[in-house]
């Protein structure tokens, strides 16, 4: 604020301060700030607008005489407990500053400091300062304005309005209102168009808010990126479905290569390619699947009309063919009927040489699959229309296969009358059967009995009833597709792109096939050149909390239609790709249930013919197995029931005994667990007992103890140490066994032969798989901690086996303790930390005993 003759009061002098500095009069000057200084409040820094003409022959006095007369010449006024401030000194420091120092520092109020120099402009002779401000005290702040506008009444507002029609007629309203002589409403006119623009726009802003405040909560958000997001925040990911995979077995007419990425195709029933006027053979140009380009702008792509409803599948890992592998013979070592029965982890395996029509050693190694089939019906005349599709299964070769041999058996073979072969006698020592002994995983067991000879109703030999078949992939739904993207616009950070086509492949890795679907990534990778020529590959990731500033990821948001957008770092989170001049998505579409194609389904694939060096010539793909896996996107319902509730369950903590047995849960491999505190004589142990879910995890030693293996006791302990509480030791132990002593009169039916009724029952009560798939009622999958054993329990399964005409359990205790009411309750009782065991092994007597007698039947 400055004083102006007159008694006119203003606060806007900058225009003045340029006219000064503009004047022709260079004598003419004026202030431009005042500082105070920090350290020393006593000293005032005074800026002209002009430079200060020095005193002749004093260079640091000045030519307004303020130097030679500072009391009366600058003048102090103002101030609440300090005033009456005076100036002391003053001295020119540099040619448009003089420097005065006053007696004493004023207070926190105003004081107004003006010049008596008839050089000095009025206006600009005086100027408003304070003491406590180390800053210009010139500096322009917010004051009142000095002649305010009218501005009149406020309109009448109808906050329900929120659409184009309520807004175009609130505008006509108030357009009425205050210009009463305009009454214009043709739509026509100039004025009403620009209304109605206002209106459509005031409707997209006001849709624009509704849809802001929607997809502020989980509950109310209609978006799935909107829903995404939700529940990332506490901690819940919500999948978006996943592809189906399969076992894609290839026939091959000559040895090589089927690279990785190759693609497997479901029927094609039209034309492909151009010029093409019927369906494509068994092999296929892959450059006719590619996605045609249609030049709309933006472009868009989209696959050939041929490939609507095909489904595509692509090998996720190179596999190398043999025609040995084509049809893998399982060797029954001369016996007409032979089967292999579930639970089977190892055969002996030969193949025909297709060039010499001998045996042959099948091209197997560690890690290979081969699927084994039933090819021909086991009863009537043995044709492959009756063969049971149901029996099928891939297993994974587990360990290094070992050669063979079976010397009574020749390498040559004889050929039957039906097409198959026959193995002869072996003429010499160096003539032997050459055999391939492979080993599978326990995983991979078989699930059920697989015939491999047999005789038909006539007593004629089938043979090669069940075959293997070697050159195996897996392939998993999916066709990939390549994109340039647009250009990325530099600071619009996140920068979000949008792929053309969909649905985004959702894909597990190949090591973990079968993974559920929250556990799959998805398929899409972007290349980004920048302008030096470098080119950096860009991976996803959920989301860009983890990454830093450099980390190449990308985010690929999935919305309801399958359709992704990516989103990009910031620099920040993630590296910022917007110095890139060119944008290349590679990406797979093709998700979800349409992936669960039946078995055989598949008929084509893609290689180039003829084909390369070192690739196998492909004469025929199939899929033995049906496609299983593809899922469906979570449902945004689903997410917002789920997310909630996963939050609540999913405890990341252990603090009591059942919170450290559910961490053990947490693992596949363990089908039960409990936990106790006990203190060890310093601090507190938690033992936590694990009950495995596959028995070759419970080893029995020599001694008669059970414990748990190696393998599984590391698993443990790396799964709860996330858990432990700091100040608690830990130790994982194999459970507490009960053995079992039980004894039953059976009695059999007429008809029947005791000992294989009673054989039938030492089955059924046993603790191995059963020939049928079921498993024996003491199997260890069948039992865990605190689990009793029911007398009513043993009844039942007894009397399901053939042959039984009733039963009675003569004795029901724990081994080697005497009676303690078991047999009368009907119950045998066990504790938290106990399992019922009973064995009936001859070397194991202390793992339990059955006991069994018969009566009637036949001897």
């Amino acid at each position: 604020m400055s004083f102006v003759p007159g008694g006119v009061v203003g606060d806007d002098l900058e225009q003045r301060r340029d006219d000064l500095r503009q004047h022709p009069d260079p004598d003419r000057n004026g202030i431009d700030y005042v500082d105070v200084d920090p350290t020393d409040h006593r000293i005032l820094r005074i800026t002209f607008l002009r430079d200060v003409p020095p005193k002749p022959g004093a260079p640091t006095k000045d030519g307004y005489g303020l130097a030679d007369d500072p009391a009366s010449r600058i003048v102090i006024s103002g101030g609440t407990r300090i005033v009456g401030i005076t100036a002391v000194t003053a001295k020119r420091i540099v040619p448009n500053v003089v420097e005065v120092v006053v007696d004493k520092a004023g207070d926190l109020g105003t004081y107004l400091l003006g010049l008596d120099a008839d050089e000095l402009d009025p206006p600009l002779s005086t100027v408003l300062l304070s003491f406590a401000a180390p800053c210009p005290t010139d500096v322009a702040c917010r004051t009142d304005e000095i002649c305010p506008p009218d501005l009149g009444p406020e309109p009448l507002i109808d906050y329900l309005a929120k659409d184009y029609a309520s807004f175009r007629r609130l505008l006509l309203d108030l357009a009425h209102a205050r210009n009463p002589r305009w009454n214009e409403d043709n739509p026509a006119d100039l004025a009403v168009t620009v209304l109605e623009m206002l209106a459509y726009e005031g409707d997209r802003i006001s849709y624009f808010q509704d849809a802001v405040a929607t997809e502020a909560y989980l509950d109310t958000a209609r978006v799935r990126k909107s829903v995404r997001r939700h529940a990332r925040l506490v901690d819940y990911s919500v999948h978006d479905g996943r592809n189906a995979w399969t076992s894609a077995v290839f026939t091959v007419a000559s040895a090589g290569l089927v690279p990785a990425g190759t693609p497997v195709l479901t029927a094609i029933e039209r034309p492909l390619g151009p010029g093409a006027i019927s369906p494509p053979g068994i092999v296929v140009d892959p450059a006719q699947l590619a996605p045609i380009v249609r030049t709309t702008d933006p472009p868009v792509l989209e696959l050939p009309g041929a490939l609507r409803g095909v489904g595509v599948f692509e090998t996720t890992h190179a596999v190398a063919c043999s025609p040995l592998n084509n049809e893998i013979q399982v060797h029954t070592w001369g016996r007409d009927r032979a089967a292999l029965p579930a639970g089977t982890t190892e055969a002996y395996l030969f193949s025909v040489d297709p060039a010499t029509g001998a045996a042959a050693r099948p091209v197997v190694a560690a890690g290979d699959l081969i699927v084994f089939e039933e090819v021909r019906g086991v009863t009537g005349p043995g044709v492959a229309i009756d063969a049971d599709p149901a029996h099928r299964q891939a297993v994974r070769i587990d360990g290094d296969p070992k050669p063979a041999e079976d010397g009574i058996y020749s390498a040559a073979l004889a050929t039957t009358a039906d097409g198959r072969f026959a193995l002869l006698p072996a003429t010499s020592a160096a003539d032997a059967l050459p055999l391939l002994w492979v080993r599978w995983r326990r995983e991979d067991a078989l699930a059920f009995p697989l015939c491999l000879a047999t005789t038909n109703e006539d007593g004629d030999p089938l043979r090669s009833v069940a075959v293997a078949r070697g050159n195996v992939a897996l392939a998993d739904h999916g066709q990939t597709v390549t994109e340039n993207l647009l250009p990325l616009v530099p600071g619009r950070i996140p920068v979000e792109l949008q792929p053309t086509l969909g649905p985004l492949t959702q894909q597990a890795p190949a090591s973990a096939i079968d993974a559920v679907p929250g556990a799959c990534d998805p398929a899409v990778t972007v290349t980004v050149t920048t302008e030096t020529g470098r080119t950096d590959t860009y991976t996803p990731v959920p989301d860009l909390l983890d990454s830093g500033p450099f980390d190449a990821n990308v985010v690929a948001e999935v919305d309801d239609a399958g359709f992704a957008t990516l989103r990009f770092g910031d620099g920040e989170y993630g590296a910022d790709p917007s110095g890139g001049v060119q944008l290349r998505a590679t990406y797979r579409v093709g998700n979800g249930p349409s992936g669960n194609i039946g078995a055989d389904a598949l008929v084509h694939v893609a290689l180039a013919s003829p084909p390369a060096p070192g690739i196998a010539t492909v004469t025929a793909v199939r899929n033995p197995l049906a496609a299983r896996g593809g899922a469906a996107a979570e449902s945004l319902d689903a997410a917002r029931v789920a997310a909630p509730e996963a939050f609540r369950a999913d405890q990341r903590r252990a603090i009591t005994e059942p919170d450290y047995a559910a961490a053990a849960m947490r693992l596949a491999s363990v089908q039960g667990a409990v936990a106790r505190f006990r203190w060890t004589g310093s601090w507190w142990t938690v033992f936590v007992g694990i009950d495995p879910a596959d028995p070759v995890d419970l080893v029995d030693d020599p001694d008669g103890r059970s414990r748990l293996s190696d393998r599984l006791t590391a698993e443990v302990l790396d799964q709860i140490e996330r858990f432990r509480q700091a100040g608690y030791d830990l130790e994982v132990r194999a459970p507490t066994f009960v053995p079992v002593e039980l004894v039953i009169d059976v009695c059999v039916l007429p008809g029947h032969f005791r000992a294989d009724v009673l054989d039938a029952v030492r089955l059924a009560l046993s603790r191995f798989v059963l020939p049928d798939g079921r498993l024996g009622f003491f199997h260890p999958t069948n039992w865990t901690f605190g689990k009793p054993l029911w007398l009513s329990a043993i009844y039942a399964a007894v009397e399901q086996v053939e042959g039984v005409d009733s039963l009675t359990v003569t004795r029901l205790r724990r081994l080697g303790q005497p009676d303690n009411g078991e047999l009368d309750r009907g119950l045998l009782a066990v504790a938290g930390w106990e399992i019922v065991r009973c064995d009936n092994d001859r070397n194991f007597a202390e793992h339990g005993v059955l006991t069994l007698s018969a009566h009637g039947g036949k001897g």
